[in-house]
């Protein structure tokens, strides 16, 4: 993190005045470089209070940035209250708010290197935004919600399917409660459709402990396309890419965020299977839909969505037989 963004991040955290010397003994650097961040804040939009002998007070702040993360955080610890399963790591997540970044998972693995503590990275665009099996995943700025969550779970590494399953989950109940008039569903085993496009994508990394066989870490990425984008979709995403609204509603991706992260703390960090199983098997809209399987390393075949089992495996009926897909991916045909 920058000088600015860790007084940005410290006082969106303050409601009383906090002094330049207690701020900047707090983040190991100088009275100057503090007077310096809070100058470039304010060019950017945000609103301080400065009173001799009291220090810095953070008044108002673009829609956009880390003290309006930290609001509606606070927002939905108050709404959400004892759904969550662990209130207090809710209400110590730490957040990060960029305005541009190669990828928020980069930015979230760099901080599991520092051993920073869970966070909520959300950044306004991504250059380099990754998604499944190498893929890229189209981040233009203004149009997308692009943000990751630096997680110690401390669960088996072949856990780490629940956490991508908990994420898609996380979304739609999101989606439900930002517009009710939304129908989110979705497809096995991490992208989330509406009105038969996909709008959000999702991809879980992380480090394994090899001499425990737990993650050291997880980030899982959420990628959610609120608005379509003014310049059109990308030749090679255009037929299958859609978003939340086809036009602004105004400014969503902080609020979002922050209920994405609260309904994820509905299911962290035990991530019991049968916590959301049957909410996601509503949401699930393959059952019955002729499919082509796409295994990892092996050939395509084309068969029928029978259901999700109870360990998050597709079932699939390729006319000879059930099978149950713990990973690999399936495209529909149209």
């Amino acid at each position: 993190m920058t000088v600015k963004e860790k007084v940005l991040d410290r006082l969106g955290r303050e409601k009383d005045s906090i002094s330049g010397e207690k701020l900047a003994a707090e983040l190991g650097v100088s009275r100057t470089a503090v007077w310096k961040a809070i100058r470039e804040l304010q060019g950017e939009g945000y609103l301080f209070e400065a009173v001799q002998n009291r220090g810095y007070k953070l008044l108002a702040s673009p829609e956009f940035s880390a003290a309006a993360l930290v609001r509606e955080l606070d927002a939905e610890r108050s709404e959400l209250g004892d759904s969550l399963q662990a209130p207090e790591r809710f209400a110590s997540l730490g957040t990060l708010v960029l305005g541009e970044t190669e990828s928020t998972n980069k930015v979230a693995r760099e901080l599991a290197a520092q051993n920073a503590p869970e966070t909520l990275i959300l950044a306004a665009k991504q250059t380099a935004g990754r998604g499944r099996l190498g893929r890229s995943f189209y981040s233009p700025d203004g149009s997308g919600l692009y943000m990751s969550l630096l997680l110690y779970p401390g669960c088996a590494a072949a856990d780490a399917s629940v956490i991508t399953t908990v994420a898609a989950v996380a979304v739609c109940r999101a989606l439900e409660r930002l517009d009710p008039s939304l129908k989110p569903e979705i497809k096995w085993v991490n992208d989330v459709y509406i009105g038969g496009r996909k709008v959000c994508g999702i991809l879980t990394e992380g480090q394994v402990d090899f001499e425990t066989g737990t993650l050291a870490f997880a980030v899982p990425g959420i990628g959610v396309n609120i608005y379509s984008p003014s310049e059109g979709w990308t030749p090679d995403i255009k037929n299958r890419a859609g978003a939340v609204y086809s036009e602004p509603h105004g400014e969503l991706r902080v609020r979002l965020a922050a209920m994405i992260a609260a309904e994820f703390f509905r299911y962290y960090p035990s991530l019991k299977i049968s916590d959301f199983i049957g909410y996601y098997r509503e949401k699930m809209f393959l059952t019955g839909m002729e499919v082509t399987v796409v295994p990892i390393g092996g050939e395509t075949y084309p068969a029928v969505v029978r259901g999700v089992d109870d360990e998050l495996r597709l079932i699939v009926d390729d006319g000879k037989e059930l099978k149950r897909l713990a990973s690999g991916e399936v495209s529909l045909k149209l």
